[in-house]
């Protein structure tokens, strides 16, 4: 017998013990039961609530109900609700397993993490100098390797043993030295520069050099603070987005005041959109959010609208910020002051609120 087998079995009979009334579906592969988080029903035939009991599908035991939206993985809080006699920690243990090797599958396209040099010559100072003067905070060692920013790109490629790059000139190359600064992408297959100087270089303000490690259709381009601590099967995500890079950052550091909550997923879009960077989350299995969006003051509020249909099943609420002083948040936290516009569900609400 499967372990798979067994702990459905385990479930299944917890639910007659309690003589809570299901039914199998979809070809044997959903149980449907009524739900008890909105109490649609006492009348099994207009229950609402289905459960995942394909063992080959990745979303094996989670559970979504049509009436109220509720969905989620079956755990310690589902096992409580319905106060089923179950294994909860050999039931999470699976899941939690489950979960990761899905997890892990998605990013096999992360082949190895990349070293960040932390180089001291005077152009490298002048681009800390540029960061510190406009974010408002000292970059230590450790921050600096947190955030993943590189100063010095050929010291980058050497201690990664980087020999070649594809379809780029020594000239750009320097150029981009000399005048850019660094971030690595959330799977470290681009290296994203942005000009911190007067001079343009070829009227680029962004630059992506694409590193050797990754197929075109399997590289993602946009920026995430890395968080080691989510907890993605007990935990809601907080999905947390702006525009640039610096604008993340600054809500990183100048605006969130528990930099240690778990729930928290920082990202920025650069040059991608809104829903690449929640499509991501999706195929990871986060089937259920909060989402925050930080956005640039010439990003009207109605371009926002969108998010609430295209993700009604998946949200539990939206929270779309501006800063009231300024065009982003990547700047000092002296010169932020943060409206908020709430959404929730299917209805916008407008609210001006300074944090």
């Amino acid at each position: 017998m499967s372990i798979e087998t067994s702990l459905l079995e385990s479930f299944v009979e917890a639910l007659d013990n309690k003589n809570i009334n299901y039914r199998y579906t979809s070809g044997n592969k959903e149980l449907l039961l009524r739900c008890n988080f909105c109490l649609d029903s006492l009348n099994l035939s207009h229950a609402h609530l289905f459960i995942n009991i394909d063992e080959k599908s990745d979303k094996y035991l989670q559970f979504y109900c049509q009436k109220c939206n509720k969905k989620g993985i079956i755990n310690d809080e589902f096992i409580k609700l319905y106060k089923l006699d179950i294994d909860s920690k050999n039931l999470n243990n699976y899941i939690k397993k489950k979960k990761r090797k899905f997890i892990n599958k998605s990013n096999k396209k992360i082949v190895k993490d990349l070293k960040i040099p932390i180089s001291k010559d005077d152009l490298d100072l002048d681009k800390i100098d540029y960061f510190q003067n406009r974010m408002g905070f000292r970059l230590t060692e450790d921050i600096i390797k947190k955030f993943k920013i590189i100063t010095n790109i050929y010291e980058f490629l050497e201690i990664n043993k980087i020999n070649q790059l594809d379809n780029i000139s020594n000239k750009m190359l320097n150029l981009l030295d000399r005048y850019f600064i660094g971030f690595l992408s959330i799977d470290n297959s681009h290296l994203i520069l942005r000009n911190i100087s007067t001079y343009k270089v070829q009227n680029f303000r962004y630059y992506d050099l694409e590193l050797p490690f990754y197929k075109n259709n399997e590289k993602k381009k946009f920026y995430s603070i890395k968080n080691n601590h989510f907890d993605y099967l007990s935990k809601i995500p907080n999905i947390i987005i702006a525009e640039g890079i610096f604008d993340i950052i600054g809500v990183y550091a100048n605006i969130i005041s528990d930099r240690t909550n778990i729930n928290n997923l920082y990202n920025s879009i650069n040059g991608s959109n809104y829903f690449n960077i929640i499509l991501y989350y999706l195929r990871l299995g986060y089937l259920n959010f909060n989402l925050e969006i930080y956005s640039d003051s010439d990003y009207n509020i109605d371009r926002y609208y969108w998010l609430e249909e295209r993700l009604k099943l998946h949200y539990n609420k939206i929270n779309i910020y501006y800063n009231k002083i300024g065009k982003d948040f990547g700047v000092d936290k002296d010169k932020i002051k943060v409206i908020k516009k709430m959404s929730f569900k299917n209805k916008i609400s407008w609210k001006d609120d300074t944090l």
